[in-house]
């Protein structure tokens, strides 16, 4: 294969790996605060009615954080897509 000759595709596809890398951190990010907030709850003293309403407070807060973490894996992986057809389509029209 060739180089990209044409220095805005190769900023497009650089951006968008940066794109990428940066949304796979985050919802690995996402992933292990969600762990955390779990870890943290389970270790709540059930005895007072503060504790428990922390604990249900935490667990809402953490399916929150792993329902969000979901949706920047999917976004991370359309941007994924976007780059792939992207580059193909530099190839293909020798860019």
């Amino acid at each position: 294969m060739s180089m990209i000759s044409d220095p805005r595709a190769a900023e497009t596809l650089e951006a968008l790996a940066t794109v990428e890398r940066q949304l796979t951190d985050a919802a690995r990010r996402l992933d292990d605060l969600s762990a955390r907030t779990a870890a943290v709850a389970d270790r709540t003293n059930w005895r007072t009615d503060a504790a428990t309403m922390f604990h249900e407070t935490a667990e809402a807060w953490r399916a929150e954080v792993a329902a969000l973490s979901g949706f920047v894996g999917r976004a991370r992986e359309d941007v994924g897509r976007v780059r792939a057809r992207m580059e193909a389509h530099i190839w293909e029209h020798h860019l």
